[in-house]
């Protein structure tokens, strides 16, 4: 135990061997020295040498001295007061107790424990970001299929919690589409021949659609829905929507039935134009619907058209006729009989000089990887 005794001014009066051999000094280089000299904070010992000079009692004070050679003693310092015979302060007994090696030792489980902490809130902040870039995704991947089910516009006052309130549209063009003998393939194919089937005529289909500035509204079984001019309005919609009509017509010629796997599908097609009211409908699975009697003649025209063909009903034929000269051929089918309807005069469309490069785009669908990834299933 180092001892040490220090006068009412702060002089070291005396110090035991301890006490010099644990700060370095030789005695006549400690005592009769002041006590100030040696505290590494010098406040605290100002502060704490009025203490000692009324006699306050001190039990294991933390306290840092001066070692000879510049590094830091930690001690822990008790202290009593010694009186004269006249009952006067003489001076203070000061007994330290080196803790050195504890502190450091605990000043390095400090700084591990700050290193460890620090590098768990490092591994925090990376999972974070992880996280927050796995959320982004998501949330830029649900977004994009978001906006593949629906408008962009629509989709974005969804995603902000606005109303979408329907819409109406004076003039548009719709087209429909289903294969024939559907029911017939369906129960001779095994019901993974059926997906595989129309996930790569759809392939071909949306391609054919990416093309052209029309929206595809749905594909219910093996039925198609395509419009031209919603939800961007447009005059040129029934020249979209015909020139679709056609290219599907030479396209759908690469996808197989899987009845024979030697002859391609064929499909049904009508065209209508007219009005509609276009709306979101649900809450749980939101739609983008069109309604009006728009939508039914045009499903009419598909359902009476025959194989390979594309059914136009008069005002679609009309607004061809007029808007494009010369530049559709439109073959008179006559007058039929149509449920809900009675009797309408129809048109086949059969070609068009807009779409003269068809033949190209046909052999270029194969080539693209999208349509690749389709007939990788077949």
């Amino acid at each position: 135990l180092s001892l040490r005794w220090v006068g009412a001014d702060g002089t070291i009066l005396w110090a035991n061997r301890d006490e010099l051999s644990m700060l370095g000094y030789l005695p006549d280089e400690y005592i009769g020295s002041n006590i100030l000299d040696f505290h590494v904070d010098k406040v605290t010992g100002h502060a704490l040498l009025p203490r000692l000079q009324i006699g306050e009692r001190l039990v294991e004070v933390p306290l840092q001295f001066w070692h000879k050679d510049g590094s830091v003693v930690h001690v822990l310092l008790s202290t009593s007061a010694y009186y004269d015979e006249m009952g006067c302060f003489s001076h203070t007994r000061c007994f330290t107790r080196n803790v050195t090696a504890t502190k450091l030792a605990e000043i390095e489980r400090l700084k591990l424990e700050a290193e460890a902490k620090a590098e768990m809130a490092r591994d925090t902040a990376l999972k974070l970001r992880r996280l927050n870039h796995k959320w982004r995704r998501s949330a830029e991947m649900n977004a994009a299929l978001l906006h593949q089910m629906l408008p962009p516009k629509v989709a974005a006052d969804l995603s902000a919690g606005r109303p979408v309130p329907p819409e109406a549209f004076d003039n548009v063009t719709i087209f429909f589409s289903d294969i024939e003998g559907f029911t017939k393939i369906s129960a001779a194919v095994q019901p993974v021949e059926i997906v595989n089937l129309l996930n790569v005529l759809y392939t071909v289909m949306d391609y054919c659609a990416s093309l052209f500035p029309v929206y595809k509204v749905e594909t219910i079984g093996d039925a198609y829905m395509v419009v031209g001019g919603l939800p961007e309005r447009s005059n040129n919609h029934t020249a979209a929507v015909a020139d679709f009509a056609l290219l599907v017509r030479e396209s759908v010629k690469l996808v197989m039935n899987p009845v024979n796997g030697s002859s391609s599908v064929r499909l049904r097609m009508g065209v209508h134009s007219g009005p509609v009211v276009a709306s979101v409908v649900g809450n749980l699975m939101p739609r983008y619907c069109l309604f009006g009697d728009t939508v039914n003649t045009a499903s009419r025209m598909e359902s009476t058209g025959e194989s390979g063909r594309i059914h136009c009903s008069t005002r679609t034929a009309s607004l061809l006729s007029t808007l494009y000269p010369g530049c559709y051929c439109l073959e008179e089918r006559g007058f039929i009989e149509v449920k809900g309807k009675g009797s309408m005069e129809t048109f086949w469309l059969t070609s068009g000089l807009r779409l003269e490069h068809c033949t190209t785009l046909c052999e270029r669908l194969t080539e693209e990887e999208v349509f690749a990834k389709g007939c990788s299933v077949l």
